[in-house]
């Protein structure tokens, strides 16, 4: 056991003033020694010294043993102390275990938070990107169809430029006609029929540059809807991958929050307590015999058992420790506990006949099968 002595501050100040006492005292006495004249004025001074050391030494004398009283009951103290630690350090170390692992749960249980809080933040960029796409594709799409319907204006002015053209033809062949029959309007025609085929020629140039520009906005749009399936299967992708992450934290989380299940014992460890083993015990049933029988098996063991000639009728209660005794591992476990358990009994037997009624309850026996 650790000493821990206890000093006081008054020691060393009473130790100096006895100090100087008794020096002062010295000195008047060697002064009286000198100066015998004086004998009369010193002697009256020296005894109220002597006096003053002795009420001094007395109260020190007194102080002294109040403060070893006062210090052999703070050894005491510590040493009660020092006795009782070694029953409280399990405590202790339990206590400290379980902050510790607190801790640790803590900290997963941050650390998902934080997991899943950046997933959501994934997935709300991924619908931004999915929103900012269908904005691009509805733009394009309205492009699309201002291109269609430009294009489809333009088809209809070359319809008529083609119908322009067939009656030009018409004419041309009215005036092939005429100008067999008027030689002299050849030149006009063939000014005429000039101006015809380069119109014919302009319409063909505008033909072609139609349909280039047509094939340019198919391929347009063919890019485009590659590229949207291109996203959303990436979307996809990223969808699926994040819910498998959601789905693997969620099942690491189960983890944290599901404790595991506690064994189930056969027979009593030697260190473990008669009420825990049976909290945690194997309980074992047998086949139970039919409903009909049940009562007649019942009346005769206890016919058997008892000294009466008359049988007696059987209640439910007793029909239940019937089965408790006979077809129950309910004796055998109570074998294994102590001779003063009868809390740890009374455990035993409340969960066995939990367990015979659930199981009568599934044979469908009821108080007016047995009565």
């Amino acid at each position: 056991m650790t000493q821990h002595p206890i000093i006081s501050p008054q020691i060393s100040r009473l130790s100096y003033q006895l100090w100087g006492m008794a020096i002062a005292g010295f000195c008047l006495s060697g002064i009286g020694l000198l100066w015998p004249s004086m004998t009369l004025i010193m002697m009256p001074l020296l005894m109220v010294v002597a006096v003053g050391l002795l009420l001094q030494i007395y109260n020190q004398s007194r102080k002294n043993q109040q403060l070893h009283k006062t210090l052999h009951r703070y050894h005491q103290q510590i040493a009660q102390l020092e006795a009782q630690r070694p029953r409280f350090q399990p405590l202790l170390d339990a206590i400290a275990h379980e902050q510790q692992q607190r801790q640790a749960l803590e900290c997963a249980s941050q650390a998902a938070q934080a997991s899943l809080t950046e997933l959501q933040r994934q997935l709300d960029q991924q619908h931004l990107q999915s929103q900012t796409l269908d904005t691009q594709l509805q733009v394009v799409q309205a492009a699309l169809v201002m291109a269609l319907n430009q294009s489809q204006a333009r088809e209809t002015h070359l319809l008529e430029l083609k119908q322009e053209n067939n009656v030009y033809d018409d004419l041309i062949d009215e005036q092939e006609q005429r100008a067999q029959q008027l030689e002299a309007q050849v030149t006009s025609l063939g000014l005429e029929c000039d101006r015809l085929q380069a119109q014919l020629s302009d319409a063909e140039s505008t033909i072609a540059t139609l349909e280039s520009d047509r094939l340019q906005i198919e391929q347009t749009c063919q890019a485009a809807q590659h590229q949207i399936a291109e996203l959303e299967q990436e979307l996809e992708q990223t969808r699926k991958a994040a819910q498998h992450q959601i789905a693997s934290l969620e099942q690491e989380l189960e983890a944290y929050r599901c404790p595991p299940t506690p064994p189930i014992y056969a027979s009593r460890p030697p260190q473990m307590s008669d009420e825990k083993f049976v909290r945690h015990a194997d309980i074992q049933l047998l086949d139970f015999p039919h409903p009909e029988h049940l009562e007649e098996q019942a009346k005769h063991h206890y016919h058997r058992r008892s000294s009466d000639l008359t049988p007696r009728p059987v209640t439910l209660n007793g029909i239940v420790d019937y089965l408790r005794h006979e077809f129950t591992n309910y004796d055998c476990l109570c074998d294994q506990l102590g001779c003063y358990s009868r809390p740890a009994r009374n455990i035993l037997k409340a969960r066995v006949n939990a367990q015979i009624w659930d199981r009568l309850s599934e044979m469908r026996l009821t108080f007016d099968d047995v009565t």
